[in-house]
């Protein structure tokens, strides 16, 4: 009896396996590299997070609970949404720091964020706009990281401060895992910063 009810356990889990590929495939199509169907637009789950496994040793954020924490999201995004990078802060410009009982920075970050894997040339492609209007703020004094006048591209971006987090762990980041899990369509969290001034480390979200 505890076989049949096993076998058809792992027929029921296939069936819905087979169902859910189905739906996939019909939305969003096969994946170039692999030819299983992809999890979002243009997105392979299977992968895209090969691809950022290959890539964990060529960053850190200087924590081990910050790293492990971005690394769970790559490996487990179903679509550009829902994964995070530790941006350096040497890659963002034009820091305006907040007005007075505002707890918000705004930034550009020159790099953009992730859109698709290139499977041909096995590089990530991003998302940023020509940057204009940028450089009518870079001379104000009230902000740092000036950008220069080679710096072209980015993205505006938002800075929360995460005050006394200089030794973040991993139970203080379930706050924002569970917001980040909840609502990151509506508010896509990149990823996370650390000012190297105050050493408190910043989610970074788009502006």
């Amino acid at each position: 009896m505890k076989d049949f009810f096993e076998e058809n356990d792992d027929e029921s889990d296939y069936i819905n396996n087979e169902i859910v590929n189905d739906l996939l495939k019909e939305e969003f199509g096969l994946c170039f590299q692999c030819n299983r169907p992809n999890t979002g637009e243009n997105w392979c789950k299977v992968c895209n997070s090969e691809k950022f496994r290959q890539d964990f040793d060529k960053w850190t954020s200087g924590n081990e609970n910050i790293d492990k924490f971005i690394q769970e999201a790559q490996l487990n995004a179903n679509n550009n949404f829902e994964l995070l990078e530790w941006i350096p802060y040497n890659r963002l410009r034009n820091i305006k720091l907040p007005a007075q009982g505002e707890f918000v920075y705004y930034a550009i970050w020159l790099d953009g964020w992730i859109d698709h894997l290139d499977y041909e040339k096995q590089e990530w492609r991003r998302i940023f706009n020509k940057l204009e209007q940028a450089y009518n703020i870079a001379n104000d004094p009230n902000i740092r990281n000036p950008l220069q006048s080679n710096e072209n591209y980015g993205q505006p971006v938002a800075l929360k401060n995460l005050s006394d987090s200089s030794d973040i762990n991993y139970d203080f980041l379930n706050e924002y895992k569970e917001w980040w899990s909840n609502d990151s369509y509506l508010i896509p969290l990149l990823g996370i910063t650390q000012d190297p001034d105050k050493s408190n480390y910043m989610i970074v979200t788009p502006w």
